[in-house]
């Protein structure tokens, strides 16, 4: 079955539920970004930065926060059980609490009142080193926790939630009683902070778990796993490009055209009604399905400058990473949010190409394309019909954006093809300069 990033339970409340949520998720991504608790908060880093004990036999580690605001995490971390107990989607299935328990924490959601500490506490593990980005549906489990004093490993049952990067296990109590407030469980705090342990992504039981998926996957649907990853028979990366055939940046010359076209057409035809909500979504969809294939365009021309062996350098894995797919079998890996794409495009692009050339993401222009990238997220996965609505503002960001991408790519490639030209004998410049002024100077047509 197909999945998205996240899950979505339009059933589950009323339009002033959906306030209260959003309020509440809107303060608790915006703590766990701030502290570092999640892959989205790490900007380009892909490991956990910072000074904490690790474990050198076992790679586990402890990181200790002392100024999280603990209310404002748990009352999250809360309404996220608490929904996941009430929705009936089947990724939730294993999340069942009884009916006293679902109503005491709806009560300490809407009052915004995280005690008891210890009733439903949670214990947080990070994963300090990016693995893929995917989602995991809550598990309940038997979490293993060693006994220091009796040198021993006890089993607690839980519920294990894993989102971007960071498990919560949120420990199961024995009793179906509701407890009254009590002190804060020494399992969630450390001297009025936080303790999260941390692991890295090759260690952890999040990776297992998810290589177990895939090997279960691969021999109960081998032939839906081979279509997916096979991208045919033929050799889509020749050893030379092939001119007639249209290598290289000419091979995308008709797709960037169509998108372009596309661009145009759905602004015509939102000029005939510029109140409609579907004409401004084609157009914000249009805008950025060009974006992409500009992107595409500057890594296909960075492929063929490798194969042609015109780079003498080394690649990083994270410019590998960038470049993205390059092989016949297989999956590309992980999937670059577009504002980390760009910036790392140019900049492979100006590596490869040895150009003196900097991407102008100081700007506003800049400010405004991440705005509209925000914006099409919500298109693209909309949880309410608030998301689906197309602004005048959120208009003017989408047209900045496409041609902001475009004025780059545009100053990117005249940088390279000064360069080339400098390279160039005084006699080969001027024989270019007459295969290019000729045909359009008698009146022909031209590909750019």
């Amino acid at each position: 079955m197909r999945r998205f990033d996240s899950w979505y339970d339009p059933a589950l409340v009323i339009r002033e539920g959906e306030d209260i949520l959003a309020a509440i998720d809107g303060r608790g991504v915006e703590l766990l970004r701030q502290h570092r608790l999640v892959w989205s908060g790490w900007g380009e880093d892909e490991e956990l930065s910072g000074e904490f004990p690790v474990d050198e036999d076992s790679g586990v580690g402890v990181r200790f926060l002392p100024s999280v605001d603990l209310t404002t995490l748990r009352i999250f971390l809360l309404s996220i059980l608490w929904r996941a107990a009430e929705s009936s989607r089947e990724e939730f299935k294993e999340v069942a609490l009884p009916e006293t328990h679902r109503n005491r924490l709806r009560q300490m959601i809407l009052a915004g009142d995280p005690q008891p500490l210890d009733w439903y506490s949670t214990i947080l593990t990070q994963v300090r080193t990016r693995g893929p980005n995917h989602n995991h549906a809550p598990q309940a489990m038997n979490m293993p926790v060693r006994e220091e004093a009796e040198n021993e490993v006890r089993t607690l049952p839980s519920f294990r939630f894993y989102f971007d990067g960071l498990i919560v296990h949120f420990m199961r109590p024995t009793s179906e009683d509701i407890p009254i407030c009590t002190e804060p469980a020494p399992l969630t705090t450390v001297e009025g902070g936080l303790a999260v342990i941390t692991v890295r992504a090759e260690d952890s039981y999040q990776m297992r778990n998810l290589n177990q998926a895939i090997a279960e996957a691969e021999v109960e649907w081998p032939e839906e796993i081979e279509a997916l990853s096979s991208h045919g028979t033929e050799d889509p990366m020749p050893g030379y490009p092939d001119i007639a055939a249209g290598d290289g940046l000419v091979m995308m010359h008709d797709l960037i055209e169509e998108l372009r076209a596309d661009v145009h057409k759905a602004y015509e035809i939102l000029e005939s009604d510029r109140n409609s909500q579907f004409f401004r979504r084609s157009a914000a969809r249009a805008i950025f399905a060009y974006v992409e294939a500009l992107l595409e365009a500057i890594r296909t021309e960075i492929r063929s400058t490798l194969r042609l062996e015109m780079f003498k350098g080394e690649l990083t894995k994270r410019e590998e990473e960038t470049l993205g797919f390059r092989h016949i079998v297989g999956v590309p890996g992980k999937l670059l949010a577009l504002e980390v794409a760009v910036k790392r495009v140019f900049k492979l692009a100006a590596k490869v190409w040895l150009l003196d050339f900097q991407l102008n993401a100081g700007g506003e222009s800049y400010r405004d394309f991440i705005v509209a990238k925000m914006g099409r997220n919500k298109l693209t996965h909309p949880r309410t019909v608030y998301d689906i609505q197309v602004t005048d503002e959120d208009m003017h960001y989408y047209t900045v954006a496409g041609l902001w991408v475009q004025t780059e790519m545009q100053r990117l490639f005249k940088a390279r093809q000064e360069a080339i030209i400098a390279m160039m004998s005084p006699e080969a410049r001027e024989r270019l300069s007459e295969m290019l002024s000729g045909p359009l100077e008698s009146g022909g047509q031209g590909k750019g």
